[in-house]
This record gives C-alpha cells, structure tokens and sequence, in this order.
C-alpha cells in the first residue's frame, strides 16, 4: 500500500507546486523592473564567479539568453505549472511532472534573493526531488524517505525550539505571544487571543508534544493506530496555525507529507478519490515494485526488464544517498560524531537537571509580563514541571547508557572516514537546496515593530501606504483596515520581507541614531513609490491608477499590538521613531537616497558625541 501513498503525495505535491509557479508576483520582485531583478544577479555572478562556479551557486534555467527577459520568467513558470497540472490530471505521468516542475521552481528560487529564501520553499524543492526518484524507485524505500523527511522538519523544529533558549517557550507563553507578533496574521489571530490562558499554554505542550516525542514514531514499526493518530495530530497542528496565521503552502505541504502516516485502508481511499480527479486512473509510481512481475510475464523481453531494474536500483541508490547526506543538518542539533561530545553534554544536561530540581522553589511566585498579565516564572511548574523532570530525568540515563554502548573504534571511524564525506556532500548540493535544515519559530518576538513608508506632496498631510496583508493606518475606519484574509497559497512575500525589517536590533538601532542596515530592495521600493512605478502596483494594496509621484516620503517604526476588548478594534499602535530623513522628489536614485540616509545618520551619531 505504500505506493498508493506514493501517488497521493505526489499528486498533491504537482497542484502545490503549480500554485507555487502561478504566482502573480514573480515580475514584480524579479522582474527587470522589480525590487530584485534577476538580471542584476546573473549580470554579478557572470562579473564574480568563474563558469563553472557560476552555474553551481546559482542552479537556473535563466543563464539560457532567450529566458532571460520579463517574457521568459513568465513562460518558464506558466510551462512548469501546465505540466504539473498535467501530471496531477494523468495526462502526463506525474513522476516526470513533478520533477519538471521542481526543476522550474528552483530557477526561479535561485534567483529570488529573499524573497525566495523562506524555508518552505527549499522544503518544497526536497519534496519534489523525493517525489520523481520515488516513481521509479521501490514503494517501500519511496514512503521510508518520506518518512525520514517528516521526522527532520518536525523533529528539527522541535529542538530548535528548546535549543534556542527562548523564554516564551520555557514559560510557555509562545503562543500567546505569537498570534499578535507573528509576520501576518489573519482574523483567526485575533479571535484565538482571547481564548483561556490555560488553554493557550495547552497549546504549548501540545506543540512540543507532537514535534519531540511523535516523530520518532515515524521511523519504527508501529501499529496503524499509532501511525494515524499521529497524521490526525500532524493534522491538528498544521491546522492550527493555518487557523491564525498565513504561511503560504507550508502547512498544506506538511500536512501532504504526513500522508505517509495512514493507514493502508486509509491510503487506498485516499488514493481512489485522488485517482477519481484524473483522467489515467493508471499509477505511475512504484517502478521498482513491478520490475519483477514486467520480468516474469515478459520472459522475451529481459533487456527492457533489466534496463527498468536499473533504473529502479538507481533511483533507490539516490535515495539512500539522500537520506545519509540529510543527516548532515542535524550537527547542529546533535553533536554525535565525537564520544567526549556527545559524554559531555550528557554529563552536563543530568547536572544541570539535579541541580534546578535541588533549588526549586516548594511555592513557586508568580511573575509579571510586560502587558501587565502574570505569567509563571521560568520553567514549568507543580505536576507537570514534576512530570517533565522524570521523563527528562529517564530520558537522559538511556542516553548516558546508550553513551557508554557505542565503540570507541565506531565513533573513531564516523568521525575520521564517512563524517566529512557528506559534509563535503552536504556542502556541494546546498545550492540545489535538496538536504536541508528546518528549524520553523525556534524564537519568538516580544514585540510588534512595523516599517511604515508614508508619502506627502506639501509635508503636512502624510498617508501611509497600504500592504496586502499588514496592519497599515490605523486612522483610517477600522472595519476597513482591520485583519485581511488568511494567504494558505499565495504568499505575499514583500509583506513577509517587511517584518524581518521590525525586528528589535533594528529598532534598537535606530532609537539611538546608528545606521540602519537596510537591504538594497527596500531602497529600490522607497525609490519607485517616490516615481510611483506601477511595476509594483501588485505587491502593494492600491490599483495601478494610485500609483502617482509624491513629492516626499518617509520611513518610521510603529510598535503594534492587538486593542483590547470592548474598544471596537483590531489593532493600536504608537510611533517609535523615523529612520532617516524625509526623501524629497528629486532624490529618487536609489544610491542618493541610501546616502541621505547614512548621511542623516553620521549627523545623529556625531550630534550625541557632542553632548556626551
């Protein structure tokens, strides 16, 4: 039955990766007009980087002359969405599909600076290379892989979280935190705020639950109860953040990997409702499978049965290549390729727990968070600290035994022979992003620091410029302006971008008059809203015929927050600071204006020495 999950994963992975090529968006960002022009990056990687170098770091279809240009980005996208539609209908198989398709994806990815670079994106591009090796290599290998790809993007989550030392999440107040904080937040937000503070905090455990302890699950022999209990939890999850939150097709792919999970009459359903939308109800995966019964029922045709086994056996090989070389993300987590490493952090974990259950307090305070709520202090306490330190206890003696069972000789060899083998591996294919490292909300933001871009023609009157899908001006009504519609496929990634840009250093910064980093893009786009370029009318929430010069500009940080209840609003918010100067008309290169800003900002630095 594991090609029937086979078939879905990858019937689904063909319309995800479809919507992903269909995406209105590309020209505005990486368009010759755009905010991150495509040419502008080959044109520095041709004048920096030999050949050979070139084509490695930057793996795109657009070094071919006749695709670099507005119309081929359109073309290239709109062929690779019609053949994954194609494979997805069984015109075409999907195998050959999606690995079109992936191949389209990655062009237009390796081009796309941050705009691209989310990592729901190279989570995608892994899928899809998974997805063409499993047609042809065995269903059992096929859903295997699929498997060990799940375990490393919720299980890579869930230690980033505790790696990271994040107080939200040892507080457990990440949640609660998150649904206002968060890069777009949608109605679901809002109304999930005001939910129990007991049960935001549930929410919390059951996070950590489903990302620690269910993922090892995946890779043992477990019954079909287990397996769809955890697809209905994987379910849950995905759910609940697509609930409150938009991240584009991350959940929607996540949920589709979890396929893997169900059970085989669980599967075989799926599989017919999916092979009911397609016009070849024939399957095109598990190769590899038939290889024998094509040998046996064929016995005059031996080469073409050997040459298919070939391929099947070829395709197998590169999936157990995969997945050896996808461990390579996990050093970070798990420092494994020396005993007195991995000894040590045993040692000290079992230390530091005996010592924090030794100063425990017997009635733990309460402390206070800065919007006034009490919060418990520090670790989790009563039952449940209780709870967590037996498990943990239990769970470090197990690896101090399993510790003390590993070989001197085992580790001196994995260190020494195979370790920097796919180190070397790793690094070589990172730019084809097929073995990556996830790691989604290790930290969560305290605050909610937003860039808002205001334009005027006097220097009186300033309006802000409207996103698609951020808070904007809170003057104007508020029905109007209030959350937007939840993005579960299209993302807009200038408004995804936006947020990083609020982040507290750069506040800091400018709060006390240092230079603010900005990227080059963000200079671009103050640039063309002072020309009123309609390039960019699409990344933005006003129609082409808004898009009119303005005679000055500004950039300021607002601190958002949600309104409290009973005040009839979504949002409040307070003026923070501006970043440099205002922008005049005449300054509309976008090299003047990043000089007016530094400029602006060596005028504030030497005016505090002064005074110091």
């Amino acid at each position: 039955m594991d090609a029937a999950r086979v078939e879905v994963i990858s019937v689904s992975t063909a319309w995800i990766l479809a919507s992903a090529l269909l995406n209105p968006q590309l020209l505005p960002l990486i368009g010759r007009d755009g905010l991150h022009p495509m040419e502008d990056t080959l044109r520095g990687a041709e004048a920096q980087l030999r050949p050979a170098l070139r084509y490695l770091l930057f793996p795109t279809l657009f070094w071919l002359p006749p695709l670099r240009c507005n119309a081929g980005i359109q073309w290239s996208a709109r062929a690779g969405a019609a053949m994954a539609i194609a494979g997805a209908l069984g015109i075409v198989p999907v195998t050959l599909a999606v690995g079109i398709a992936t191949v389209m994806y990655l062009s237009v990815i390796s081009v796309g600076g941050d705009f691209f670079g989310l990592q729901w994106d190279a989570l995608l591009i892994e899928v899809g290379l998974v997805c063409t090796l499993s047609g042809w290599a065995h269903p059992l290998l096929a859903a295997l892989s699929f498997r060990w790809l799940l375990f490393r993007l919720l299980f890579g989550s869930g230690v980033c979280k505790l790696a990271s030392g994040c107080p939200l999440w040892r507080s457990r107040d990440a949640i609660r935190t998150h649904l206002w904080t968060q890069p777009l937040p949608h109605l679901g937000a809002c109304l999930a705020s005001q939910l129990p503070v007991w049960f935001l905090h549930g929410l919390v455990d059951f996070t950590l639950l489903v990302e620690l302890l269910l993922p090892p699950l995946f890779l043992l022999p477990v019954g079909d109860t287990v397996t769809l209990g955890c697809f209905i939890a994987v379910a849950v999850l995905m759910l609940g953040i697509m609930g409150t939150g938009s991240f584009g097709f991350f959940n929607t792919l996540t949920v589709v990997i979890a396929v893997v999970l169900l059970p085989d009459h669980a599967a075989v359903g799926v599989a017919r409702l999916v092979r009911a939308t397609r016009w070849s109800s024939a399957t095109d995966t598990g190769v590899g499978g038939a290889v024998i019964d094509e040998v046996e029922s064929k016995g005059t045709e031996i080469t073409k049965g050997l040459a298919s086994a070939a391929v099947a056996a070829a395709a197998s090989t590169l999936l157990l290549l995969h997945a050896a070389v996808s461990v390579v993300p996990f050093r970070k987590c798990f420092r494994l390729t020396k005993k007195r490493t991995f000894w040590h952090a045993i040692v000290e974990a079992r230390a530091t727990l005996h010592l924090a259950q030794a100063t425990r307090p017997q009635s733990p305070g309460k402390a206070t968070a800065a919007n006034g709520t009490a919060t418990d202090a520090g670790a989790i306490t009563g039952w449940r600290g209780r709870l967590c330190d037996v498990a943990y206890a239990h769970g470090l003696d197990v690896a101090f035994r399993v510790g003390q069972s590993v070989p001197d000789s085992l580790i001196h060899r994995i260190h020494t022979d195979l370790w920097p083998t796919l180190e070397r591996c790793h690094v070589t294919t990172g730019p084809l992003r097929i073995c990556n490292a996830y790691g989604l909300f290790a930290r969560m933001s305290a605050a909610r620091h937003e860039v808002v871009i205001e334009r005027s023609d006097d220097g009186e009157v300033w309006t802000s410029v409207r996103w698609l899908c951020k808070p904007g001006d809170l003057s104007v009504t508020e029905a109007n302006e209030g959350l937007p519609a939840p993005c579960w496929i299209g993302l807009p990634r200038l408004d995804w971008r936006l947020w990083f840009l609020g982040q507290q250093p750069r506040v800091r910064m400018a709060q006390l008059g240092v230079t603010v980093p900005m990227p080059p893009w963000f200079t671009l786009l103050c640039q063309k809203i002072l020309k009123g370029d309609r390039a960019i009318a699409g990344l933005l929430d006003q129609s082409e015929q808004d898009m009119v010069p303005c005679a000055m500009l500004r950039v300021l940080y607002f601190r958002y927050c949600f309104a409290p209840r009973g005040t009839g609003a979504t949002w409040s918010r307070e003026a923070v600071c501006q970043i440099g100067p205002v922008l005049e008309r005449s300054a509309v290169a976008a090299s003047t204006i990043a000089a007016a800003w530094r400029a602006h900002k060596l005028r504030k630095e030497t005016k505090n020495t002064k005074l110091a």
